[in-house]
C-alpha cells in the first residue's frame, strides 16, 4: 500500500502533513494507518519547523471519517480493548508533544478519532463548508471517546459543554463549534489552505491570547459550576437524569462515560487517559457495543448499495402486522401501514402507551387531511 501520510516542509518553516489513503474514498485509522502516522510523527519531531498543519489531502468533503469500525466489531477480550485505546491515545500524544504548534485544519466531516486527534493538536480550524461537521459519536456504538476525547475536550471547553457534547455525539457545524470552543477559528473552504497558512503566522508571531481565551467557559454561573466540587456534583447529577430519562439505563456507555468524566475532574492527563482506555476495554466487548457497530456497518452497506446502484428485493406480499410496543413511535409505524391498506394491530403492556399510538396515528391523519392529502 502507498502511503497515506505525506509531509511537505515549506521554506517559510511550516510543515504541513497531508493525510490521503490511496484508492479510498474517505481517510479512516485503521492499525496500518496509525502504525504510519507514529513513525512519521517521530521524523517530523524532529525537524526544524515553526509550526505544523495537519490536514486532508482528499477532494471529498471528509476530513477523518474516525477509527475503522470492521477492526473492533470482533474484539472480545477486554485487554485488547485497553491496548487498542492506550496505542491510539500514545499516537495522538505525539501531536500535543510536538516541539512546535500543531494546527489540525478541518474541511468536511471530522467524526470520532478525527476529532480526537485535532484535540490533541495545539490548535484547530474549520472551513465554513455546509459538509464540515464535527463530533465524537462513539456513545451511539456503545462506546466511548478512547483515545484521548473524554480527557482533552473537558480540560479545553469545561465540563458542562463537554457531557452535552460526549454524551450526546451530536455533530456541530463550524458555527456551533466555535461558540463551544472546540476549534479556534473559521476559515474560507475555497481558500484553504491560504487561510489555514495565513492563521498559522499569527500564531507564529505570537498573535495567541484571543483564541486561548475564547475557548473557556464564561460568566459566574459556568465557573460556579465547574470551579466547585458542589456545582460539578449538580452538573453530573443533571446529566445522569438525563441520560437515565433517555435510556433507561439499558446502555452502558453513557453511565460509563459520566463515571469516568466524574472520577477524573481534576487529575493528570496521563493517569485520567489510562482510566479512559480501561473504560473502553470494557465497553468495547459488550453485546450492546456488538449490536450497535453491527447496525452501523449494515446502515453504511445500505448507503453504499443506494449511492450505487438500486437493488430491488422480492418479499411476500404482506396483508396483515403487528406492532409490539406502542407510544409515539409505535403509532406513526401503525399509521403507515394503515395507510399502506394493511391490517395493523398495535400490543403493549401499558394501556396509555396504546392511547398515544392512536392519537400519535390520529394526528398523522388529521395533518394529511389539512394538507388536502387526505378526504376526511
Amino acid at each position: 500500500m502507498k502511503n497515506a501520510f505525506t509531509f511537505e516542509k515549506r521554506d517559510d518553516g511550516i510543515g504541513i502533513l497531508y493525510f490521503d489513503i490511496p484508492g479510498e474514498s474517505v481517510n479512516k485509522f485503521n492499525t496500518p494507518v496509525m502504525e504510519e502516522l507514529e513513525a512519521i510523527a517521530e521524523k517530523i519531531k524532529s525537524e526544524d519547523l515553526k509550526c505544523l498543519l495537519f490536514m486532508s489531502g482528499k477532494e471529498s468533503p471528509i476530513f477523518i471519517a474516525g477509527a475503522d469500525i470492521s477492526e473492533i466489531k470482533d474484539l472480545t477480550d477486554p485487554e485488547v480493548g485497553y491496548q487498542v485505546a492506550l496505542r491510539g491515545q500514545s499516537v495522538f500524544d505525539k501531536f500535543a508533544q510536538m516541539p512546535f504548534p500543531t494546527i489540525s485544519v478541518i474541511n468536511g466531516a471530522c467524526m470520532g478519532g478525527g476529532t480526537e486527534l485535532s484535540l490533541a493538536c495545539t490548535y484547530r480550524v474549520a472551513t465554513d463548508s455546509p459538509a464540515t461537521k464535527i463530533a465524537l459519536p462513539e456513545v451511539n456504538l456503545g462506546i466511548l471517546p478512547g483515545w484521548g476525547g473524554t480527557q482533552r475536550l473537558p480540560r479545553l471547553i469545561g465540563l458542562q459543554r463537554s457531557l452535552d457534547f460526549i454524551l450526546t455525539g451530536k455533530n456541530l457545524n463550524a458555527k456551533r463549534a466555535y461558540r463551544a470552543g472546540i476549534i479556534d477559528k473559521i476559515i474560507t473552504a475555497e481558500w484553504v489552505l491560504e487561510d489555514a497558512l495565513k492563521f498559522a503566522n499569527e500564531i507564529i508571531s505570537g498573535k495567541t491570547e484571543k483564541y486561548i481565551k475564547q475557548r473557556n467557559p464564561k460568566g459566574l454561573a459556568s465557573a460556579a459550576l465547574e470551579k466547585t466540587s458542589v456545582g460539578r456534583n449538580i452538573m453530573f447529577s443533571q446529566a445522569e437524569k438525563m441520560v437515565m430519562k433517555k435510556s433507561g439505563g439499558h446502555y452502558p456507555a453513557p453511565l460509563r462515560i459520566l463515571k469516568v468524566l466524574k472520577q477524573t475532574v481534576g487529575m493528570p492527563l496521563q493517569k485520567g487517559l489510562e482510566i479512559e482506555a480501561r473504560a473502553l476495554g470494557d465497553l468495547i466487548v459488550t453485546p450492546i457495543c456488538k449490536s450497535l457497530v453491527q447496525i452501523f456497518l449494515w446502515t453504511e452497506e445500505i448507503k453504499k448499495e443506494n449511492g450505487t446502484s438500486k437493488k430491488t428485493v422480492k418479499t411476500d406480499k404482506v396483508t396483515k402486522t403487528a406492532v409490539l410496543g406502542a407510544g409515539i413511535m409505535g403509532g406513526g409505524i401503525a399509521q403507515l401501514f394503515a395507510a399502506k391498506g394493511i391490517d395493523v394491530r398495535v400490543k403493549d403492556i401499558n394501556h396509555d402507551a396504546v392511547a398515544k399510538a392512536y392519537q400519535q396515528a390520529a394526528s398523522v391523519l388529521k395533518e394529511k387531511v389539512k394538507r388536502r392529502r387526505l378526504t376526511k
